[in-house]
Order: structure tokens, then C-alpha cells, then sequence
């Protein structure tokens, strides 16, 4: 089984609006975090332009028809706590969404497909990077 990858926000925003193309993410493991899929849906739901909005929901819902979902469980809230309390993390501190995407990602001993320069995601210990993602930085 090829390496899991957890997607992040920012891949599935630029997804959605068709910045980036499925096809670079053809034949990946690909994992969509829960933490990701109530990010997008706090986005929709702020949105002031239904038809908008109606098209972001309907491009969610088909990521996610074609990736596995990863829910944050027990492991990730380990994973989590120990993210929260490393020192990489107190220095320069990471969103909620953040530290449960990272954990997940730990959890599942995954690599993460972001697009978030700002996240510093390879601080965090145990937190590797796919090679995709390293390209686009």
C-alpha cells in the first residue's frame, strides 16, 4: 500500500476553484481530515453569494466521494495534545484546525499535501511534508 497522504484546506480550497489540478494528485493515498471538511463548510456557510456557495458544497461533496475520510479519534487527540505542547508549537502558535490537521496527519502516519507556507507545518515534530507540497513552498 502506497504512503497515506492527509490533504490539507488550502489543497482542497485550490481544488475546488480549480487552481490546482486533480490530476497532480492522481494515484495518491489521499486522506481528507474531518478538522478540513468543517473548515471549508464555516467557509461556505459565510459566503454572501448562494450560487457560490451552492457550487463550493457540491465540489466538497465530490472530494469526498473520492477520498478517504479521517476522522479526529483517539489517537489524533494524543496526537494533538502533544503537538499543542511542543515548544515549536508555543513559539509560533497554529490554529485549532491547524494542530488537529497535523495530528491526523501524526496519527496516521501520513505525509501532508498543504499549500500554507504560514503553518511552518514541518516545526512540528513528526509533521513531514509530501514532496508536492515542498515543490510548491
Amino acid at each position: 500500500m502506497s504512503q497515506l497522504v492527509v490533504i490539507d484546506s488550502s489543497f482542497v480550497i485550490a481544488l475546488e476553484r480549480a487552481e490546482r489540478d486533480f490530476q497532480e494528485i492522481e494515484g495518491l493515498n489521499l486522506i481528507l481530515p474531518t478538522p478540513v471538511i468543517a473548515e471549508i463548510l464555516i467557509g461556505i456557510g459565510l459566503s454572501s453569494k448562494p450560487d457560490k456557495a451552492a457550487r463550493a458544497k457540491e465540489k466538497l461533496s465530490m472530494i469526498q466521494s473520492v477520498m478517504a475520510i479521517a476522522d479526529f479519534d483517539i489517537q489524533a487527540a494524543e496526537a494533538f495534545a502533544n503537538l499543542s505542547n511542543s515548544e515549536s508549537n508555543r513559539s509560533s502558535p497554529r490554529s485549532v484546525f491547524d494542530l488537529m490537521i497535523a495530528a491526523i496527519t501524526v496519527s496516521n502516519g501520513a505525509t501532508l499535501l498543504t499549500l500554507d507556507k504560514r503553518a511552518d507545518w514541518q516545526k512540528l515534530p513528526g509533521v513531514k511534508l509530501h514532496p508536492i507540497s515542498n515543490r510548491l513552498q
